[in-house]
């Protein structure tokens, strides 16, 4: 806040407003923050159907959706992130009855899991994934499929314009589970970022799992332009991303088509991916 008072968000003709005053909202607010994720969302949502935003943190997204007249599900394990995006909302009071927020994590499997961050809570980048990097592990979070999710909440196919996952890495193991209900749906369009360097680093805590070492090789990787895990990383990718492939058209953030033997030969060339049934994307 700014002397007590809330700071007002603008983009893409949408306002809402959030408790702080960070350089994170600045940054949003000057349209530096991922434009593209925006302008699909802007493309793809349809008034007062349903939004399922996974991985979403203190709101950005979620709140801009509901902004823009979609009913939002709002999925956030991290209990620091779960709070200020509780607090973000309750600013808004237009938009609260169209927002539900769950602390659980979208996975391949019911349960619990751990949720690993950097140095603290609270950030982008808390995810199910062990990482070399990660120095917190003492939370332990509800895991849930996406069909038992839409299941309890009583989704219907025709009810959902749009899915968004963005969990730092965790993609890869939710996809195949993920992409499977989104084909029963026939869920129309799902935005997907993919985490390749923290899936890198997962490799690396597994493999060696001493810090330092780790840390030293992932060095070496970047000055040398290399992987050690390249073989890896892409059979990790693309058994990921079978999952999703019944969705005929497959587009870049600004748009541009990407044709699935060029996702399938290179898939770390593609940080966020929109799968649809559109014919075209308009970004």
């Amino acid at each position: 806040m700014i002397n007590g008072l809330p700071v007002k968000i603008n983009i893409n003709n949408a306002s809402f407003e959030v408790t702080e005053d960070e350089p994170f909202w600045e940054f949003l607010n000057g349209g530096n923050w991922e434009p593209g994720t925006f302008n699909v969302l802007e493309s793809c949502l349809e008034p007062d159907n349903i939004f399922i935003d996974i991985g979403a943190w203190i709101g950005p997204v979620t709140l801009f959706a509901a902004a823009k007249g979609a009913r939002v599900i709002a999925l956030e394990p991290d209990p620091l992130a779960h709070q200020k995006l509780l607090q973000n909302i309750e600013l808004n009071p237009g938009l609260r009855d169209r927002i539900k927020v769950l602390p659980v994590a979208i996975s391949a499997s019911l349960g619990s899991s751990t949720l690993y961050a950097r140095s603290q809570y609270g950030t982008s980048s808390s995810s199910l994934l062990k990482r070399t990097r990660d120095k917190l592990s003492d939370q332990i979070v509800e895991t849930m499929t996406l069909e038992k999710l839409l299941h309890d909440l009583e989704v219907k196919p025709d009810q959902i314009s749009l899915i968004k996952i963005d969990i730092e890495g965790g993609e890869f193991g939710s996809l195949p589970e993920l992409g499977m209900t989104c084909k029963k749906m026939r869920v129309p369009t799902v935005l997907v970022s993919l985490h390749y360097a923290h899936l890198i680093e997962h490799f690396y805590q597994t493999a060696i799992g001493i810090r330092v070492i780790s840390l030293a090789c992932m060095k070496l990787e970047h000055l040398l332009g290399f992987s050690f895990f390249n073989k890896r990383l892409i059979a990790t990718a693309r058994e990921a991303l079978k999952s999703m492939d019944h969705y005929p058209n497959r587009y870049t953030l600004e748009g541009r088509q990407i044709e699935i033997k060029e996702l399938k030969a290179s898939p770390w060339k593609f940080s966020d991916i929109v799968f649809t049934y559109r014919s075209g994307l308009n970004v």
